[in-house]
């Protein structure tokens, strides 16, 4: 039986709950989780197209990144993801039991996007992720991997 990702007690800035989801860490499953936030962010927020469109990639990297990478060495893994509502933006935390990220392997700071040559595999994805997320954070605590990260509104355009 698959250990569950539980998450985190709930940050105190964060303003509003928007959802918890958990899926398996799965290509199907990661489809099945995707789908869902896609539907409950169109449906509980005023965020625009482009929003969701941009949290579902930035997502979609991290949680194929987990499935590939954390839970390379098993054939079974959950991930748990959170949403909060900052006004301006969404909130995203994703927790899984996985193996830690590699100290090489960890999402760069704002300030330094990677060299696609410097990084795993292909690189692109994380320079997906630190070009579309702001705020990234990683933390691994009694064996829970916690990557946090905040996607900026863009409002959604205005019928002329």
């Amino acid at each position: 039986m698959c250990e569950k990702a539980l998450s985190q007690p709930r940050p105190v800035e964060a303003s509003n709950m928007l959802f918890e989801v958990q899926c398996e860490a799965t290509p199907a499953g990661i489809r099945r989780v995707l789908s869902s936030i896609r539907t409950q962010l169109s449906e509980r927020t005023l965020g625009g197209a482009e929003t969701i469109t941009i949290a579902e990639l930035v997502l979609a990297e991290i949680l194929n990144n987990i499935s590939e990478h954390a839970y390379s060495n098993t054939d079974c893994g959950t991930i748990n993801v959170m949403a909060d509502d900052l006004v301006w933006a969404w909130q995203f935390h994703v927790f899984d039991k996985g193996m830690a990220s590699p100290e090489a392997v960890q999402l760069p700071t704002e300030a330094a996007t990677p060299e696609a040559s410097r990084l795993p595999e292909s690189g692109f994805g994380l320079i997906i992720i630190n070009t579309l997320a702001d705020n990234l954070e990683y933390k691994r605590s009694n064996g829970t991997n916690h990557l946090s990260f905040v996607i900026t509104k863009v409002p959604a355009p205005t019928p002329h």
